[in-house]
């Protein structure tokens, strides 16, 4: 499977970065609210940005899974930790609608999205990205590194589609 991307519009906005998913949906009375944190080469990295992204999503009162912004989180900042081997930069933000969550390091490389067999003991996180994702995908160059991202749209705007996607892609997994 490839990454949802989600389209840019570069010309429109000034920003290289693509547009969140659910960005029409904005209401111009709730503005969205971005939260930034510097991850050190560390263990208890991972830790420390699901603390930050539960805390985020909790002080703007976001009405969506946040369980599920957390654990895609984690595996983003493992993701950079375990592949680039270099600290991240993690950025979340949050609207009444949707949630944005980048994660920013050193390696240029892409990421791959690959089936492993159930009982490898890793390789899971950009699988669990395309199940529980509303959007994902990866941007970058060789001379600012990359940056993973994904989007989740909070449960009463989301699609029956959207969730009819994600109960089939996480029964791949065995779930």
């Amino acid at each position: 499977m490839t990454p949802r991307r989600v389209p840019r519009d570069a010309k429109a906005t000034g920003d290289p970065r693509p547009e969140p998913a659910s960005a029409s949906h904005k209401h111009p009375d709730q503005p969205a609210v971005t939260k930034r944190i510097a991850l050190p080469l560390r263990a208890t990295s991972c830790a420390v940005a699901r603390r930050f992204v539960r805390m985020t999503l909790a002080q703007a009162g976001w009405p969506g899974d946040a369980e599920a912004a957390v654990l895609l989180s984690s595996e983003l900042v493992a993701n950079a930790m375990h592949h680039a081997g270099s600290p991240c930069r993690l950025s979340v933000t949050v609207s009444e609608r949707w949630v944005r969550v980048e994660a920013a390091d050193a390696d240029s490389a892409p990421p791959v999205l690959e089936r492993r067999p159930l009982d490898s003991a890793g390789g899971r996180g950009l699988v669990l990205l395309d199940a529980m994702a509303s959007a994902w995908g990866s941007t970058g160059d060789a001379e600012n590194g990359k940056t993973r991202w994904f989007e989740l749209v909070a449960d009463r705007y989301a699609s029956p589609r959207s969730a009819q996607r994600a109960e089939g892609n996480l029964g791949s997994l065995g779930a």
